[in-house]
């Protein structure tokens, strides 16, 4: 398995991922920009949105030109007053809009928070299904090592009330299961059992 993803999309556009001891480094590049950022383990969610679609503008397009190349055969067959095959124009034109379409459209997802921010899109298929499984994955297991080992760690030395909060953060998120969130949990009580700060706080 690898620490970095590199994806292809279409009009040239490509994404680089690569997985630091702290993070996630992003790079992003088009035809006419070129960026990169980096996102801590901290700002990175585990949640997934799914999205499937292309510019939609170009749908609308087809559609309205689809309609016109129609009126234009009517108006054409009715004896009307239209150009002759005038029609032809509109259609090819609707025929382009649509391929611009299908070459916009994407299956992704994004990675969020458990308050929808932070998104980080991916391709679901590029360069497999399977590649980006693993990554995905390996991006996981990192962030739970990572913010456990940091945040984690239980002592006397911190306050009972801020040691608390912190692991509700890290459960609520997704870095402990139920289990291991009851674990921290117990420990925390045991190291201040009998003191006086655990019993005011959960006298509140």
């Amino acid at each position: 398995m690898s620490n970095a993803l590199h994806q292809k999309g279409f009009f040239l556009k490509q994404s680089w991922f690569e997985i630091t001891d702290i993070g996630l480094v992003i790079k992003t590049k088009t035809l006419t920009s070129n960026d990169e950022f980096f996102m801590n383990f901290e700002d990175i969610g585990t949640k997934i949105i799914r999205s499937n679609g292309g510019k939609k503008g170009w749908l609308i397009a087809t559609v309205v030109f689809v309609i016109l190349s129609i009126g234009m055969y009517v108006m054409e067959q009715s004896g009307g007053n239209a150009e002759k095959n005038a029609y032809l124009f509109y259609l090819i034109i609707a025929i382009i809009c649509i391929v611009v379409y299908l070459m916009t459209y994407k299956r992704s997802f994004f990675l969020v928070t458990n308050d929808n921010s932070n998104a980080i899109e991916f391709l679901v298929d590029k360069p497999s299904k399977k590649e980006i499984g693993d990554f995905i994955q390996i991006l996981k297991n990192r962030r739970k090592e990572y913010l456990s080992s940091k945040y984690g760690q239980l002592t006397k030395l911190i306050s009972y009330e801020q040691q608390y909060n912190t692991l509700n953060w890290l459960n609520r998120s997704d870095v402990f299961s139920k289990e291991e969130y009851e674990a921290k949990l117990a420990e925390l009580n045991g190291l201040f059992s009998g003191s006086n700060s655990i019993i005011g706080f959960h006298n509140r």
